[in-house]
């Protein structure tokens, strides 16, 4: 705070005349720039503290949340059973208006196998998730990506049959014979 007589003087509009008064202003003006240093540098301590809490608050409730979905009630399943709600997830009939959608293999079981660690080593420990497939054959050329990832379901479907649909609408009406038709699709199944 300011001396009251400086406040006063400052509010009257007094003159300084001498060097000492001056001087006295100049030991004032030092001795509060001094002391905003040390607010400043307070603040700056205060700031750090502030962070610090917050950051460990974050990891804190991070904890919490990871400690909760432990005692979530679908971990108590039984894999055996997890595996078979998987199954019946997995498994769309052909034909569906839900096919029509989709313009790749059926990726529910990716789907299912990317929500934790849980869940996807249950999908790769049951091979009929991977038996299903649907492709989209409108296109003669299969991209690298569709290949690859049929390759891996047939991987991961280990000797459990697979059902591979597939959708070349293009051929409908394209007047080829059944004979060609079947060496176009066929190539598909032997990926």
């Amino acid at each position: 705070m300011l001396p009251l007589s400086l406040i006063t003087d400052l509010r009257d509009g007094i003159q300084i005349h001498t060097d000492a008064h001056a001087e006295s202003i100049r030991q004032t003006l030092d001795g509060l720039q001094l002391k905003l240093c040390e607010y400043d540098a307070e603040i700056n301590v205060l700031e750090d503290t502030m962070a610090n809490l917050k950051k460990g608050r974050a990891d804190l409730a991070h904890s919490i949340s990871v400690y909760k979905s432990y005692l979530a009630p679908i971990r108590r399943l039984p894999v055996e059973l997890l595996g078979e709600i998987f199954s019946e997830v997995c498994a769309f009939p052909f034909g569906n208006a839900v096919c029509e959608t989709l313009r790749s293999p059926a990726q529910t079981p990716l789907l299912i196998a990317s929500v934790c660690s849980h869940w996807r080593s249950i999908c790769l420990s049951f091979p009929q998730l991977w038996s299903v497939m649907f492709v989209d054959a409108d296109d003669i050329n299969l991209s690298v990506s569709t290949k690859i990832l049929l390759s891996l379901y047939q991987q991961r479907s280990s000797s459990k049959l697979t059902t591979i649909g597939i959708s070349a609408q293009f051929l409908q009406n394209s007047g080829i014979p059944l004979a060609k038709l079947t060496k176009i699709i066929c190539p598909l199944t032997c990926l």
